[in-house]
């Protein structure tokens, strides 16, 4: 194959291949090998290096090239910078690859990174790597809000391949940045309307249905200002009480009385179904906290106050 770096980043491509949490271990020799070798990397072993990312290896940098992974990652992006040939798709692998380690290069490598993803992103088809790149756009330690509404833009070009698990993700996103973009929300608020109210296209796991609540409450009006979403989550939520543990429910609770939603029907239902579980049962905190949550949602009955 050529040179240690050739042979080295073979290497990393296959333990990439093998998607095995156990290969953690592999993935974490290979890039410290790399380590030893950076003034000799090229771009195809930066990217290389840059795919076992995603087994968020404990790296133990130590050596005469590079002492932490934070100073590997900044001495990857400058050189890729000096390289005529390098592309978006080296500085994106390089900008996921550091959020999914947990370090950050340089604040001036940060920057740069931004400039080059704004640049390229229209690049973007994959929702998967819109997604990745918003996800590794949060982590760093200079958030570039630019970034973060270059990624709404290209999210409304992807709005009708998304799921709602993606969805719920990028939205997750934008509401810890406080990136409230018009057009995404309204094309959002279309997407989930159109995927929740067709049953069998939900699908949802009860981590996945608490997350998805927990931030349409938070995005309140800027995202549902009819209360039509709340009102269909509440709809299939029902369907899951009585799967969800008592912490479960008193997650959901507390997401619903957040967004402080007009009580129509659907969170009427929603709250039946809750207080046909068996709440005497519950530990003390958490059948205090369900029947504040039903106080303050204007359902508070004699039979809740019994138990």
């Amino acid at each position: 194959l050529g040179s240690d770096v050739e042979l080295l980043a073979a290497a990393c491509r296959a333990v990439e291949s093998c998607d095995h949490v156990k290969d953690q271990r592999q993935a974490q020799i290979c890039m410290e090998a790399l380590a030893v070798h950076l003034e000799e990397l090229n771009l195809p072993a930066i990217s290389a290096f840059c795919s076992l990312g995603k087994f968020q290896p404990k790296m133990l940098l130590a050596n005469e090239s590079v002492e932490t992974t934070a100073e590997m990652m900044t001495r990857m992006c400058e050189i890729a910078r000096k390289n005529p040939e390098a592309d978006f798709g080296i500085f994106r692998d390089i900008m996921i690859a550091a959020g999914r380690l947990g370090v950050q290069p340089s604040e001036e490598m940060q920057h740069f990174l931004a400039v080059k993803i704004s640049d390229g992103i229209s690049e973007i088809r994959a929702v998967r790597e819109l997604l990745q790149i918003a996800d590794a756009a949060q982590r760093q330690g200079c958030v570039d809000y630019c970034v973060m509404h270059d990624v709404a833009r290209e999210a409304v070009k992807l709005i009708e391949k998304m799921e709602i698990g993606q969805l719920s993700h990028l939205m997750g996103i934008f509401a810890r940045q406080e990136v409230y973009d018009g057009e995404f929300l309204e094309r959002a608020r279309e997407r989930l309307l159109c995927l929740l109210a067709i049953r069998e296209k939900v699908g949802m796991s009860g981590p996945q249905m608490l997350s998805l609540m927990t931030v349409v409450s938070r995005l309140n009006t800027s995202l549902d200002p009819e209360q039509e979403v709340l009102n269909l989550l509440c709809m299939r939520a029902k369907e899951l009480i009585p799967t969800f543990s008592e912490i479960n429910i008193t997650q959901l609770l507390l997401a619903v009385q957040k967004r402080r939603p007009v009580v129509g029907e659907a969170i009427h239902e929603l709250m039946d179904s809750v207080m046909s579980r068996d709440i005497s049962a519950w530990s003390p905190c958490s059948a205090a906290t369900t029947f504040c949550a039903l106080s303050k949602l204007s359902h508070f009955s004699e039979e809740l106050a019994v138990t």
